[in-house]
């Protein structure tokens, strides 16, 4: 049982170093900021895009960042 959950928190931080290290932030609003950003002007719409985002719920950055990761039709 141990390992099994040490299994599963070495996982989540895993994944929280390759989240930290792509954006920089553990925020998911500041890294959807930075991915609508990414599509449009760069690092010079990043804080315009930091405004829309901070608007939204915590959630609402989540599902915003898994649709975008997950659309593969682009």
């Amino acid at each position: 049982m141990r390992t099994l959950i040490s299994g599963v928190a070495l996982i989540a931080i895993a994944v929280g170093g390759v989240f930290y290290g792509t954006y920089q932030t553990l925020d998911p609003c500041r890294a959807l900021a930075q991915e609508m950003a990414d599509d449009t002007l760069g690092g010079i719409a990043e804080r315009p895009m930091r405004m829309i985002t901070s608007q939204y719920s915590t959630n609402e950055c989540v599902e915003g960042l898994w649709e975008r990761w997950t659309d593969f039709s682009s």
